[in-house]
């Protein structure tokens, strides 16, 4: 896993200031994952993380088999990837909602990656999700994303 060590505080426009409450906005595709605060007139990212798909190198994956042969293990599959790319979401997030006393949560993701995310999550902390864009932004600005999210009722 990868962290950025990104601190971005940034005043949110007049139009965008519709959080009364602390709202952690969840921005995740199935390797990248932002996790933005918006509260009253502020933004600021409190945290991303990437799980990169690079092969690990031969000393990292061989192993000895019973017959005393060397060989290499496979890759972690796809399922693998996404399950620990949704747990460290999942774990980010519940940490984050104590840390920041955040009251509601939206979610900006695909539909399957939700899904699966908020099956790992407690019920308490699946009752704080307000809006689900069911969308891959990652690559979007935030400000454009916040304006799709005030968009949905």
């Amino acid at each position: 896993m990868k962290r950025a060590a990104l601190n971005i505080t940034m005043f949110l426009p007049e139009q965008l200031q519709h959080f009364s409450e602390p709202t952690l906005i969840v921005l995740a595709d199935h390797i990248h994952a932002q996790f933005w605060l918006a509260h009253q007139t502020t933004l600021e990212q409190k945290d991303t993380f990437s799980l990169p798909r690079e092969r690990k190198t031969d000393n990292e994956t061989s192993f000895v088999n019973t017959d005393h042969d060397s060989g290499s293990s496979p890759e972690p599959s796809d399922d693998d990837r996404l399950h620990h790319f949704v747990k460290m979401t999942a774990e980010h997030l519940t940490s984050l909602i104590s840390t920041n006393h955040a009251r509601a949560i939206y979610l900006v993701m695909s539909a399957e990656l939700a899904h699966v995310l908020k099956q790992k999550l407690s019920p308490d902390t699946q009752t704080l999700i307000k809006k689900e864009l069911r969308a891959d932004l990652m690559k979007e600005d935030i400000l454009e994303v916040i304006k799709r999210l005030q968009t949905l009722r």
